[in-house]
């Protein structure tokens, strides 16, 4: 393969795409500068038309919302029993003189704890239904009251009814009717009155225009409250539009005074009132190119925001991306330990995450691969010990052999016979074996066991035929059926160890089962973790962990061992090993 030849990259990103966003939002803004001018010119007539209802509708809702605020004050007296129980008793002459003017005192209180917090209410007038009056002032100035409205008051049944100014324009007046909440007859009215100047500055704050002019209007066009004599003027003209139900239509165009004007109406819910605004047009559109101006300086300042915002946008973006880079880096110029900072939890923060990964998983490659290179050359190194004069051991052996023939003691021969087999096999050969050998191999090793334990343990072989040739590591099985002798059947009467091969799909499973003592599973926790310095100190079940280990380094660390078992019910051991290495062996 040839070398990769590092390329220097000038360019820097950030500045990329810096460029492009500025390039992209100039464009847009040129665009959208010319689409307001023509926009504008085209509809202001429809944009300032649309304000002016809405605004209208506020001033309104403005308005409606103190008058609803004295309904409620209205509503409130009327329902107090200390004031319904006071108008029934002197009507009816219940009332001592001293008892009358206790009551008195006390439905003052109850007027006074009512109307407190209500700053617009100077004064209250409460009249029962027969003509005897009690009348407090909150602030001075005296109660100016006009009967002929009394029958305005009663028409109402019980709701507010808003009378208007009194005959010397004074105060605005507002009444209502009281009924016995036990029988629904008529007690009395109660009456209210509010400054006329506080209800018409009001009103004037609701002209929204520097030069505009509102007024109220009741039914009968008679004017309660205008802020202009101009617009008093003009009421006549407005009498046809009102009757003619153009309330909360499209914006009029009217003469008032010479001057060509909106014409808003709108009816009022708390009283049977229309508000009208006038809006002179040349001052609205004066209005509106002040709002141009300003706008057109916010657009300038949002365009410059927006460009410190991009600029701050897309440093915090190619930070990630640069911090990635410095890191990738530095990885390639031989750094394992470098690990990237993932600052976001964005596509690039992702990256960044699956690189420190990488490069972990590339660090754990590495030490298994020095791991298992390392226990390969001790393994190669122990080989070797063993290897030292092999052929002087297998003289011994044989010598041992022939001379326990010679005595007539045929089981040491056997034994020999048996261990110089046994050293054979464990010593000459690759580290591959197919399992008809590995099971001549544990009959040799049965053949020692059978001359110590007899028949107190009963060994059962179950494999096929035609799994004789499948390859799998050398001396896999043979620790497991030491185990299962040693530490599992050895201190019981009668012990049966089987040996089970079976053909599983794309694997084959081996299994030795018995049915000694077992164990607990912090036993088997012990034999199957990674704990080195547990490993080094344990001195039992060394076979177990060197197979377990043997299997992971071999195919994985899916292909331990896996162990089941139960204190006194014997345990079972089983290893599977995958038929993809025998197809790759065999070809």
């Amino acid at each position: 393969m040839s070398r990769i030849h590092k390329r220097k990259f000038r360019g820097k990103l950030k500045y990329k795409y810096l460029a492009a966003f500025i390039g992209v939002s100039l464009f847009l803004a040129l665009m959208l500068t010319f689409s307001y001018y023509w926009y504008f010119n085209r509809i202001y007539e429809q944009q300032t038309q649309e304000y002016i209802r809405n605004m209208g509708r506020e001033s309104v809702g403005s308005l409606e919302l103190t008058m609803k605020q004295i309904n409620t004050v209205i509503l409130s007296i009327q329902s107090e029993d200390t004031i319904q129980d006071f108008l029934y008793g002197v009507d009816h002459h219940q009332y001592t003189i001293a008892e009358q003017a206790r009551m008195q005192n006390i439905v003052r209180d109850t007027v006074y704890a009512n109307i407190l917090w209500t700053d617009s209410i100077t004064n209250v007038y409460l009249e029962s239904d027969r003509g005897y009056s009690e009348v407090w002032e909150k602030s001075g100035g005296g109660v100016i009251w006009n009967r002929d409205r009394r029958q305005f008051i009663y028409d109402g049944g019980g709701r507010a009814v808003w009378l208007g100014l009194d005959d010397f324009g004074r105060f605005m007046q507002v009444g209502a009717q009281i009924n016995s909440k036990k029988d629904m007859s008529v007690l009395g009215f109660l009456m209210l009155q509010i400054p006329a100047n506080d209800f018409r500055s009001h009103v004037e704050n609701m002209s929204f225009t520097r030069d505009g002019k509102s007024l109220i209007v009741d039914s009968r066009m008679n004017v309660i409250v205008s802020t202009g004599d101009e617009v008093i003027r003009a009421s006549g003209k407005l009498k046809d539009l009102i009757s003619n139900d153009m309330t909360g239509s499209d914006l009029l165009r009217t003469n008032v005074a010479g001057i060509d004007s909106y014409v808003y109406i709108e009816k009022m819910n708390s009283a049977d009132w229309y508000m009208v605004s006038l809006i002179p047009r040349i001052s609205y559109l004066g209005v509106l190119h002040d709002l141009r101006v300003v706008l057109g300086v916010f657009c300038v300042l949002v365009l410059f925001g927006i460009s410190l915002l991009l600029f701050y946008i897309v440093s915090r973006f190619t930070e990630s991306i640069e911090d990635l880079q410095e890191a990738m880096r530095r990885f390639g110029e031989g750094d394992f330990n470098v690990i990237c900072a993932v600052r976001t939890n964005d596509e690039i923060g992702e990256l960044s995450q699956h690189f420190n990964m990488m490069v972990y998983n590339i660090n754990d490659l590495v030490d298994r691969v020095y791991n298992a290179n390392m226990l390969r050359q001790k393994a190669e190194l122990e080989s070797l010990r063993m290897q030292i004069n092999p052929h002087f051991l297998y003289n011994t052996l044989d010598m041992v052999a022939w001379i326990s023939r010679d005595k007539g003691v045929a089981e040491g021969a056997d034994i020999a016979v048996a261990m110089s087999q046994m050293m054979r096999y464990t010593i000459k050969g690759p580290a591959m074996t197919n399992l008809g050998a590995e099971l001549e191999h544990i009959r040799h090793y049965l053949t020692i066991q059978k001359l110590r334990y007899g028949d107190r343990i009963t060994f059962i072989v179950q494999s096929p035929e035609d799994l004789m040739e499948f390859r799998l590591p050398k001396l896999v099985i043979q620790p497991l059926v030491e185990n299962a002798i040693i530490h599992g059947v050895e201190n019981i009467e009668q012990g049966i160890v089987v040996l089970d091969v079976q053909k599983m799909k794309d694997r084959v499973r081996i299994c030795i089962s018995d049915n000694g003592v077992g164990m607990e599973q912090s036993k088997i926790d012990e034999i199957l973790g990674e704990d080195e310095e547990l490993i080094m100190e344990a001195q039992d079940s060394i076979g177990l962990r060197n197979v377990n280990r043997r299997l992971k380094i071999r195919y994985g660390e899916s292909h331990g061992l896996v162990i089941e078992s139960v204190p006194g019910g014997g345990t079972r051991i089983c290893v599977w090993i995958p038929m993809t290495e025998n197809a790759e062996d065999n070809s």
